[in-house]
């Protein structure tokens, strides 16, 4: 008889074979084969390979798509005068984030998109390939939203002030 999978398991499952694909980054491979616990014999996800943060504070960023492939790059704000990660994101991560938001947030609001008021500076969306995490939050939300009113304007390098007239 066929056995039904928990949740649990289906997750494991995924993530090894995630972790499996991504050890074609010669880095990665390298730690992974560093792990005490070899990936065929990881029972639960506690004890699956972690990164530490950084893993992800070298340039070129840490990937396991080429370069090619990239879609964007991810800069934390390197807050306290560290070094900001990268995270680097391909296009079908790209994908897989917008539905994974699309589903999250239509069973908090419903599919209908709203008004949306974002107390942020517009230019913390910024342009082109390279963003930082607080303007990719914004953009991946935009799609929920209509009529999107931003209320803050940059006041210093790391400020963010409330535009009161505009709110």
């Amino acid at each position: 008889a066929p056995r039904d999978f928990s949740h649990a398991e289906l997750l494991l499952g995924a993530l090894r074979e995630g972790i499996g694909n991504a050890a074609k980054n010669p880095r990665y491979a390298n730690y992974i084969r560093h792990w005490p616990i070899p990936l065929p014999e990881v029972r639960r996800v506690a004890d699956l390979p972690f990164l530490p943060v950084a893993a992800f504070k070298t340039d070129p960023p840490l990937a396991i798509v080429p370069q090619e492939n990239w879609s964007r790059v991810l800069r934390s704000s390197g807050t306290s005068g560290q070094i900001p990660s990268q995270i680097v994101i391909d296009k079908v991560t790209s994908l897989r984030m917008t539905r994974s938001a699309a589903a999250i947030f239509a069973d908090f609001i419903g599919v209908s998109r709203r008004p949306m008021l974002v107390i942020d500076d517009p230019k913390a969306v910024g342009a082109g390939s390279e963003i930082n995490a607080r303007g990719a939050a914004i953009r991946g939300l935009l799609p929920f939203g209509h009529s999107v009113t931003y209320c803050g304007r940059q006041a210093g390098s790391d400020a963010i002030e409330l535009d009161l007239e505009i709110l």
